[in-house]
């Protein structure tokens, strides 16, 4: 269990679910990004870079909050397909940049 800013138990494993998907949005929103792949969505791009490493289904699972817990590995893989650190994916929700 995490604290948030208001001091507020939260799930771990929810706060680190949400910095991916908000990751994930922020980086296919990019107008940049839309320029070169109009119609991808969120998830199709974090499968697209992490299909070698975790499987369909699993990825399904964690970013359906299916998975009863996502390992180490895991969130060290898609941090790297995110291009952010690690710790980042742990901050509290609303704080990742």
């Amino acid at each position: 269990m995490l604290q948030n800013k208001g001091g507020i138990k939260v799930n771990t494993k929810e706060v680190v679910i949400y910095n991916i998907l908000k990751r994930a949005e922020e980086i296919v929103n990019n107008p940049e990004f839309k320029k070169k792949y109009p119609d991808i969505q969120a998830g199709e791009y974090l499968y697209a870079k992490l299909h070698n490493k975790i499987k369909l289904k699993r990825l399904l699972d964690i970013l359906g909050n299916k998975a009863e817990k996502i390992s180490l590995r895991e969130i060290n893989y898609i941090a790297d397909a995110l291009n952010v650190p690690v710790n980042k994916l742990f901050e509290s929700k609303g704080s990742i940049h």
